[in-house]
């Protein structure tokens, strides 16, 4: 299971670890915020796909649209809002050679060693955390206490709670969990679909995952790292409210 969930993703955790090449602390934080809202690991975006495209290749095409629409969006009011001033946009082009075999071998395993590295300890970490909250009862719990707001803001079956929980502990598990209970649901509810691009553009800017997490604590602080996670979450919800009163009321 961990090295599965490893897997998934690291893509984002990658992506979040290569920000610390950027120039400067306030591309690192733009960089950091877009990829834990917007960007999905890339098993939750397989899933996405294949999910809409039974439906419609039309919702995955408004699926993207949103998802791009919200990253300039954010990232055009984070650029105006936190200070620092941008670099100069110049970047030295070193001359083109073709590469040698041997050199791209060693970068590769070399890369693969700095990943494991840093990105394991931090996924082994997050699974024994993960172990110890279901044993305890406290996703549970969540589940209760988030049902109000899936029900109430979003419009959405208080079943899907689970896979918004689940998203934030495999974002491809909880798609798939969303998408069972609307399925469902569909047979007595002639808006399911419109419900269910609502669900899946919401679990994509939903708080990242686990892992992600730790990996953001890692390179922002826990200060900037709770911070953007502070405004995720109200910001997944409000966008979804908006949405599914767009598409179903």
């Amino acid at each position: 299971t961990l090295s599965h969930a490893a897997l998934n993703d690291t893509v984002v955790t990658m992506a979040t670890l290569t920000t610390r090449i950027l120039g400067t602390k306030k591309e690192r934080t733009i960089a950091t915020l877009l990829l834990a809202l917007c960007v999905p690991c890339s098993a939750q975006l397989g899933v996405i796909a294949i999910v809409l495209g039974r439906v419609s290749g039309l919702y995955f095409v408004i699926y993207v649209i949103i998802i791009f629409s919200q990253l300039l969006l954010v990232g055009y009011v984070a650029s105006k809002i936190l200070r620092g001033s941008p670099p100069d946009f110049m970047i030295e082009i070193p001359p083109f050679r073709f590469p040698g075999i041997y050199n791209v071998f060693i970068k590769t395993v070399y890369r693969i060693q700095w990943f494991m590295k840093e990105a394991i300890p931090l996924f082994i970490l997050g699974t024994f955390i993960l172990f110890i909250i279901t044993k305890l009862g406290i996703l549970r719990l969540l589940e209760k206490a988030g049902g109000p707001i899936v029900e109430g803001m979003l419009g959405l079956p208080s079943t899907t709670t689970q896979g918004f929980i689940l998203g934030f502990l495999r974002r491809d598990y909880g798609a798939v969990s969303i998408f069972r209970e609307l399925e469902k649901a569909s047979g007595t509810d002639t808006a399911a679909p419109k419900k269910l691009l609502v669900a899946l553009v919401v679990i994509t800017l939903f708080v990242p995952c686990l892992a992600n997490v730790f990996i953001m604590v890692k390179e922002q602080g826990v200060k900037n790292a709770l911070l953007m996670v502070a405004f995720i979450f109200p910001f997944a919800v409000i966008i979804g409210s908006i949405l599914i009163l767009g598409l179903v009321s």
